[in-house]
């Protein structure tokens, strides 16, 4: 269900049931190309150069059962206190969760 707020700003609620495909419309329904999830670029407020392997191995298993936005949360958590990370914001860290989520299931 999808409503337009007055400040072109738009309110989206789904049963999480539909999540997986709600990552699939996602661009489209921002209609904005260069915020396009499905790119797989780390182009997040300039290099995102963090341990990989550090990173899959936590969230991995929570993307694994589907759990992209507890993932997102576990990595800004484990981000948090870096000063180079601190000004990402939750849209930044969703796209990297996404590129990783696409790697395990394309």
């Amino acid at each position: 269900m999808q409503h337009h707020l007055g400040n072109e700003e738009k309110v989206i609620l789904f049963k999480k049931e539909l999540l997986n495909e709600f990552f699939e419309v996602y661009p489209t329904l921002f209609n904005d190309l260069e915020n396009n999830i499905n790119k797989y670029k780390f182009e997040v407020n300039g290099k995102f150069d963090y341990d990989m392997k550090t990173i899959r191995k936590i969230i991995d298993p929570l993307l694994k059962e589907h759990k992209v936005l507890q993932a997102v949360s576990v990595l800004k958590d484990l981000l948090k206190n870096e000063p180079e990370y601190q000004e990402l914001s939750f849209k930044d860290y969703f796209k990297i969760v996404n590129e990783i989520y696409a790697e395990i299931y394309s």
